[in-house]
């Protein structure tokens, strides 16, 4: 029996269906960025009165160690995408009233001034004493969970 055409582009059909099966397997490596852990976060105060004369000194510090992004490959460098936050909030919970500060280095100085606007910001009420929670919020970007410091507590009187 002579194989016909049809009869040979039948065999050569199934056969390209069966190296695209086998040629179909997972060989890409797989490469991970770990690293991203909640920072200790170290304030130089838990009591601050502001006012007029100390607004161009700094009155509150707060400092903290970014996070380490380590990539599981090692001929990759990790990118460099950790953000850090520090929060500011009139809530233990951070549920609402929360100011939002970005830092592009491991640390925060604030000056009776600068404080005092964040104060406003959270609606507090001048000569009257506050607890302030703050806590430090690390990110890498929006698709991966943000982590969180300890929060600390300062008491704040603004002017």
């Amino acid at each position: 029996m002579k194989p016909t055409l049809i009869s040979i582009k039948k065999y050569m059909a199934m056969l390209a269906v069966m190296l695209l099966a086998f040629a179909c397997n997972d060989d890409g490596e797989k490469i991970y960025l770990s690293g991203l852990e909640a920072s200790q976060l170290i304030l130089t105060e838990t009591d601050v009165v502001l006012s007029k004369d100390n607004a161009a000194t700094i009155v509150l510090s707060a400092a903290w160690k970014n996070s380490t992004l380590v990539v599981s490959h090692p001929d990759m460098k990790a990118p460099s995408v950790f953000k850090a936050y520090l929060q500011l909030s009139t809530t233990d919970d951070f549920s609402s009233n929360v100011v939002e500060i970005e830092s592009s280095s491991e640390s925060k100085a604030f000056t009776g001034l600068e404080l005092n606007a964040q104060a406003k910001a959270l609606g507090l009420t001048p000569d009257v004493v506050t607890p302030v929670y703050i806590r430090l919020r690390g990110s890498m970007g929006a698709n991966v969970e943000s982590v969180y410091s300890e929060v600390k507590t300062v008491n704040i009187t603004p002017y």
